[in-house]
């Protein structure tokens, strides 16, 4: 695969976000959530992470109100 920006490079990874091929000349960028290519897809990933914690806490909190329920 090769870099979506230098395509005589070769990619040394993938954008988490859109996939695209990434080199390493300042085109992959490591964040917290995974390599990304710019900050709109930096920011793409921040909001996939913060709804995937959400929906964590929803169904956490509904095991925890059903063993509740089922201990009384």
């Amino acid at each position: 695969m090769k870099c979506s920006r230098h395509r005589e490079q070769d990619a040394i990874g993938v954008c988490a976000a859109c996939g695209k091929g990434l080199c390493s000349d300042a085109c992959a960028q490591d964040g917290a959530f995974g390599l990304h290519c710019d900050a709109a897809c930096a920011e793409r990933l921040r909001r996939r992470a913060s709804s995937w914690d959400e929906a964590v806490a929803v169904v956490w909190s509904a095991l925890m109100r059903a063993l509740g329920a089922g201990l009384v």
